[in-house]
């Protein structure tokens, strides 16, 4: 879903940098998210797994969302 969701709505072009979203934004968030993800079960939710995975859910569609409106903002058709 990293790559395949800026491809996606941003076109085949971004990695050139033409888009609004920086590269290294997409090659950085994967691995963050990944080891945060346990040290936020453990510490904010009590190890409670599935409360980080719904919000990394949450974060994730509202982030897709927000790029889908920067696509038709870019696109006018």
């Amino acid at each position: 879903m990293i790559v395949w969701v800026p491809v996606h709505f941003l076109g085949a072009n971004w990695k050139s940098g033409d888009s609004m979203i920086d590269p290294k934004w997409i090659t950085v968030a994967l691995p963050v998210g990944a080891l945060s993800n346990g040290w936020i079960s453990d510490k904010l939710f009590g190890s409670k797994r599935y409360l980080a995975i719904m919000l990394y859910m949450v974060l994730g569609a509202a982030t897709s969302l927000w790029m889908w409106t920067l696509a038709h903002r870019a696109d006018p058709r």
